[in-house]
């Protein structure tokens, strides 16, 4: 075999097994895919079966207690939502503390100058006298 046809046979080959990594990476990604979706329609199943056994014991006024029997996902977002309700309430709180100490601030300094007015017209109504009386 000449050599052009040599090189010509080991390009088309290294091609073809690029090919095949290609596609067994392809192949690869799909059964990921198909296994998660295989995992996500299981657990759609159970939360399905699950809902279906809470409306029959709600149909039945079965219910546990009647407390209300959340599932994994929607335990998770309770949790999720009173989280950021804690949250929101502690900076509130913190919120209406700063502006009470500064309202209480505020009142004290009101009271200083209304304290320091009134010393003021005191003190002039005295020195009105004093030039009334003593010019």
């Amino acid at each position: 075999m000449a050599q052009p046809e040599l090189l010509k046979l080991e390009q088309q080959a290294s091609c073809i097994k690029s090919k095949i990594k290609s596609t067994q990476k392809d192949l690869n990604k799909k059964e990921e895919e198909r296994k998660k979706h295989d995992i996500k329609v299981e657990r759609l199943q159970n939360d399905l079966s699950s809902l279906n056994e809470r409306l029959q014991n709600l149909e039945e006024g079965q219910d546990v207690g009647g407390r209300i029997q959340l599932t994994d996902d929607q335990l998770q977002e309770y949790y999720r939502i009173k989280g950021e309700a804690g949250k929101r309430t502690s900076k509130l709180s913190n919120e209406k503390e700063l502006l009470d100490r500064k309202q209480r601030a505020d009142i004290e300094a009101q009271k200083y100058s209304e304290e320091n007015l009134q010393q003021l017209r005191s003190y002039l109504m005295l020195l009105g006298r004093v030039e009334i009386t003593g010019g």
